[in-house]
């Protein structure tokens, strides 16, 4: 769980309490990443949120939303883009992937992270949260894409954000993933629009 703020009223008197999300970082003005262990944000971050003043939620976890969380993004009118990346390292206890398994599963990642990028890069969607479970690897690769894609930063600036902020939990594959995503697709279509 993040931090706590409680936060007084005018009067001086203690108030709500808000819950900070685990690893929450401006990425930008009006761009936040963080992450909600549960795979969804639970009440006790609504107040944070809704601080925020927030469009979109650009959800890269599988696990699908409770209706009490659906009802405040409805509430507040958030939009909510899901994308369903399969986080965490493989289970040693499962079968071995054939190649075609493990490329059907890499073009699906790379196909889930091309379309949450698009969503990312089209400001009508700002202010707008990106997350995972924690906050580190899979919503590290969208916000390490975007550099790429929006800013054109360099990779090893691009490199050094991810690794700073996933610590000592860094993936090679993470950073193989970035420095091997192809940009000019959504650039191009973000520009026909």
């Amino acid at each position: 769980m993040g931090s706590l703020v409680e936060v007084k009223d005018n009067d001086g008197d203690a108030g709500a309490v808000i819950v900070t999300p685990l690893n929450f970082t401006i990425v930008e003005t009006g761009i936040y990443r963080c992450g909600f262990l549960p795979g969804f944000p639970e009440p006790c971050y609504f107040a944070y949120i809704q601080a925020l003043n927030l469009k979109s939620i650009v959800c890269l976890c599988l696990e699908q939303f409770p209706e009490e969380t659906v009802k405040f993004l409805q509430a507040n009118n958030i939009k909510l883009f899901q994308f369903g990346i399969l986080g965490g390292t493989v289970d040693p206890m499962a079968p071995l992937e054939d190649e075609t398994a493990r490329s059907i599963r890499k073009r699906k990642k790379k196909d889930m992270i091309h379309q949450a990028l698009k969503v990312l890069v089209d400001e009508r969607n700002h202010p707008i949260l990106i997350h995972c479970r924690h906050g580190l690897h899979r919503t590290g690769i969208v916000v390490g894409c975007y550099r790429k894609l929006k800013h054109n930063w360099s990779l090893p600036c691009v490199l050094e954000e991810y690794q700073r902020l996933a610590g000592e939990t860094a993936r090679r594959s993470d950073m193989r993933f970035i420095e091997n995503y192809e940009c000019y697709e959504c650039e191009t279509q973000q520009d026909a629009s």
